[in-house]
């Protein structure tokens, strides 16, 4: 495979039914790059998840096809694609540790070029609840015939997401989608979040933010909000670099064909320093910008530089303004060139 591009957030919700009803599925978003690291957005890209028994052991694997929105970004739902191996419900999830393998064809198909494998943690292992599922009127081994002992779930809990919370009196039922938000590590401190390394908490942990556009977390010069300067790197994260209006200090921080003029990268079509926007003759090396006639125009691309009227392959004296082409001597220089 190739380098790892996949944006992978690890964010496995569980969606679970109480009354003895194990988890079936769980939710799983990404943001997809290429391997020129641009967002690909607004495509249709296939994607094999398979599920891991100590980083090596397929246990369970699927495929999906799915579109990406504007961000790049897509969403399925593990345990709804079409099974290549394996059964999701029976996937022993206390015989872990479990690990989730995503493999994806850009392009949509099954040629899978990008992949990526992360460690199922402490959230997905909820699935190993339905060992409880015996809770209920005392089936549990306990030794003794007391009911009183064991949790007893609400009424009202045997919704899609809902969790029990204790409400400081009693177990209540409630939504785990309202409890978590994804936080993504801030390692440079410039506020703006790294999307490969994300986590999902009640609030934010120390060193962690809810922005995820950060293309490089180890330097807090580079972010969405930094302003795009010349030097090989795509400093503001829009997945470009350099571009033309890059800010520069010098000529060396511009790409080729580009100078630093007033504080910006512009063009430089002939390379000689000058800018294409000044230059007198863009088109023709002409660092000194001659112009003998002062006509604008630069002697590199003036055929007729002293404005007589006489192209310069014909005039006798192309620097002087000579239009009679005097020559006394007939030695072919004009007499207000010839020096003799």
């Amino acid at each position: 495979m190739k380098k790892i591009i996949l944006s992978i957030f690890t964010n496995l919700l569980l969606l679970a039914s109480f009354f003895a009803q194990s988890p079936e599925k769980m939710s799983y978003q990404a943001v997809i790059r290429n391997n020129a690291n641009n967002l690909v957005i607004n495509s249709s890209v296939g994607i094999q998840i398979s599920i891991l028994q100590n980083t090596g052991t397929v246990v369970y694997s699927e495929i999906h096809t799915t579109t990406t929105n504007a961000n790049g970004l897509v969403s399925l739902e593990i345990g709804t694609g079409s099974i290549t191996s394996g059964n999701f419900s029976t996937i022993d999830w206390s015989n872990g540790p479990y690990f989730i393998k995503t493999e994806t064809d850009p392009t949509g198909g099954i040629n899978y070029t990008i992949s990526g494998t992360t460690q199922l943690l402490s959230v997905p292992y909820a699935l190993h609840a339905k060992t409880a599922e015996n809770i209920i009127n005392d089936l549990v081994d306990d030794a003794d015939a007391d009911p009183t002992n064991e949790i007893e779930l609400p009424t009202t809990g045997n919704t899609l997401n809902d969790v029990l919370l204790w409400n400081g009196t009693n177990w209540v039922s409630g939504d785990v989608c309202s409890l978590f938000s994804y936080y993504y590590a801030d390692a440079d401190g410039d506020g703006f979040g790294n999307p490969f390394n994300a986590i999902f908490s009640c609030s934010a942990p120390t060193g962690y933010v809810s922005d995820n556009t950060d293309c490089n977390d180890l330097d807090v010069n580079i972010n969405t909000n930094a302003t795009e300067i010349c030097d090989s790197i795509d400093n503001n994260c829009d997945g470009q670099i350099d571009e033309s209006s890059c800010s520069c200090s010098s000529d060396i921080n511009c790409p080729i064909n580009y100078v630093c003029y007033n504080g910006s990268c512009v063009s430089d079509t002939d390379g000689d320093g000058v800018p294409d926007t000044i230059d007198n003759c863009p088109t023709n090396i002409n660092p000194s910008q001659e112009d003998v006639d002062a006509d604008n125009i630069g002697d590199a691309c003036d055929n007729d530089n002293d404005n007589d009227g006489i192209l310069n392959v014909n005039d006798n004296c192309p620097t002087t303004y000579n239009p009679l082409q005097e020559d006394t001597d007939n030695d072919g220089i004009g007499d207000v060139c010839d020096p003799v």
